[in-house]
């Protein structure tokens, strides 16, 4: 069996070689864990760039607040196993979430009765409807090596994210000579942390800006709802593996509603049973957002979700507001 110290790689190193006072071997020993932290941050011992103890303490706390109220906005979005449109292949790629938006808006040329007989007039729609989305962000970063091997964490109830609470309390028992490179490198650890929860944050509150850009540019607040379920009258085939709202098991389990039909299956499973299931949908019904009567032929989409295609639909609208009064 090997006995003595681990070196910076990881190798033992003899007993021999460690110095016989304990004074001398404390010393050592914290040398050489500040200069494996030292390596993994991004300034040096003894520069006019190396923060106090105090600094890093109030920063490592901010971020990791503002990192928890983040968390907490994003987490009630998160998908698990039976959740809409999302499989196991999904949930083992990283973390996945789900929302709904109005992102996409068509402009499509519809004929509409005049009021005369046989005629019709050519109108221009503006239509978005309800989309059920799911995006993977694949899995945070761990703590760092630099870190772990010093003090070993404990995850969150969650199981997802490091308890960096209780991390942080037993980090500040360390001896400052290691405190301080030791904080350096939880910071910013905890700052790509906060990139990862950031891209998160950004794509959940996408729909918030899309319903803000339709209330400015049609005059029409759009109410985002928390789901998209199907009703009793759906005729939508849904895919098997679906899960019923009501009796929590998968559509292909459910009775046709028609026994002449297959068109819709949502006769919950059990003998005798009359109770609808109720099945999550890709979109909601169309609304119409504004209408105007012009001439010509015209099919487009606009992802409102992206800045250029916001430009690019406003250019759109001042063009057609500018060459019809019907609008």
């Amino acid at each position: 069996e090997m006995k003595g110290d681990k070196d910076s790689t990881g190798s033992f190193t003899s007993t021999k070689s460690s110095p016989s006072d304990p004074d001398a071997f404390l010393s050592q020993v914290r040398d050489r864990t500040q200069a494996r932290l030292y390596d993994a941050v991004s300034f040096l011992p003894g520069v006019d760039a190396e923060p106090d103890l105090s600094y890093l303490v109030r920063t490592v706390r901010a971020i990791l607040a503002t990192n928890d109220e983040i968390w907490e906005r994003c987490k009630g979005k998160r998908c698990h196993h039976g959740s809409p449109d999302v499989s196991l292949v999904d949930l083992k790629r990283g973390l996945c979430f789900r929302r709904i938006s109005y992102t996409k808006i068509v402009a499509m040329s519809r004929s509409t009765p005049s009021g005369w007989p046989s005629s019709s007039v050519t109108q221009l729609h503006f239509e978005t409807a309800a989309e059920r989305s799911v995006e993977s962000f694949g899995f945070p970063d761990g703590l760092p090596s630099q870190l772990s091997s010093i003090i070993v964490p404990r995850m969150n109830p969650d199981g997802i994210f490091t308890d960096y609470t209780h991390f942080l309390e037993s980090t500040l028992l360390l001896h400052k000579d290691i405190l301080i490179p030791f904080l350096a490198c939880l910071k910013e650890h905890l700052e790509i942390q906060q990139v990862y929860l950031g891209k998160i944050n950004r794509w959940l509150m996408e729909p918030e800006e899309c319903a803000a850009f339709i209330e400015e540019n049609f005059g029409k607040k759009i109410d985002i709802p928390e789901e998209l379920m199907c009703d009793s009258s759906c005729k939508e085939r849904h895919k098997d593996d679906a899960i019923c709202a009501n009796c929590k098991r998968p559509h292909g389990e459910h009775r046709p509603d028609s026994p002449y039909s297959s068109a819709g299956r949502h006769i919950c499973p059990g003998w005798g049973s009359n109770q609808r299931g109720l099945f999550p949908l890709s979109f909601g019904k169309p609304v119409l957002l504004k209408s105007c009567d012009t001439p010509g032929e015209h099919r487009d989409t606009f992802d409102i979700g992206k800045e250029s295609e916001r430009e690019r639909l406003r250019r759109f609208l001042a063009f057609i507001f500018y060459t019809t009064s019907e609008c």
